[in-house]
């Protein structure tokens, strides 16, 4: 185990120091300021100190700079339509995250780290959806389904939910989605049958977001029947929840 040079501790401290202090500043503030902040480099910051921590190997300190940064980004991004522009960037904190979900190894992935995809989900449109996906946040995404985290699983399966509607909502009725043989080849659609038919997670949404995923993987085509489920699938999207 290679040992911190104090040069690394102080760096990492001071690195720590502005994570929390940009956290600090973001939280609980009016969206317009959380964009001022952003435009005076907050997010920037946050994105260097995340760039820098994936570069070489990585060890715990670099793990615990991920998450805190990770968690001040979600401060600053939460229901700020402004954001989105800067999150986008290339080497913004979208690029970034994806990053770190590639670079991670599947059990050091906490759901503080798709925070900032979860607030950029939750308020984007269709149209800015479809830029996350030629972006890569998908396969970013496909990697988590197979974490042993309840939470972790239940974060990118809603993420991947929306994501996926907007797609297909940009399709419109009738088309097929665009993404179903590339998701069908690289995987990620077989993870999330075998999340939804599976009896390891209690959370009922979490059945609901893998069913509605794989629904709008298969828009304007029908279910295959090898999956076996299809009656089970119908009668959830019967029921009253709408995945926007």
């Amino acid at each position: 185990m290679l040992r911190m040079t104090d040069l690394q501790i102080e760096k990492t401290s001071k690195d720590k120091e502005k994570l929390i202090n940009i956290f600090q500043q973001g939280e609980g503030k009016r969206p317009e300021e959380r964009t001022k902040i952003i435009e005076q480099g907050g997010l920037k910051d946050i994105c260097k100190i995340i760039h820098s921590s994936l570069e070489g190997e990585m060890n715990w300190n670099k793990q615990y700079l991920t998450r805190i940064g990770c968690e001040a980004a979600s401060a600053l991004l939460e229901e700020n339509k402004e954001s989105f522009l800067f999150a986008i960037e290339i080497g913004g904190i979208i690029d970034e995250v994806i990053s770190l979900l590639n670079k991670l190894s599947i059990e050091n992935i906490n759901y503080q780290h798709l925070l900032p995809l979860f607030r950029i989900t939750n308020f984007s449109n269709f149209e800015q959806r479809k830029i996350l996906v030629e972006k890569g946040i998908l396969k970013g995404l496909s990697k988590t389904f197979s974490s042993e985290n309840d939470v972790v699983v239940s974060f990118s399966v809603f993420i991947a939910s929306r994501i996926l509607n907007g797609i297909g909502q940009l399709e419109g009725e009738g088309k097929l989605n665009p993404l179903l043989q590339e998701l069908e080849s690289d995987g990620t659609l077989t993870k999330l049958v075998e999340i939804f038919l599976t009896d390891n997670f209690n959370d009922i949404f979490l059945k609901v977001y893998s069913a509605c995923s794989i629904g709008r993987i298969f828009k304007a085509t029908q279910l295959p029947v090898e999956f076996g489920f299809q009656k089970t699938t119908h009668q959830f999207f019967q029921k009253n929840f709408f995945i926007r």
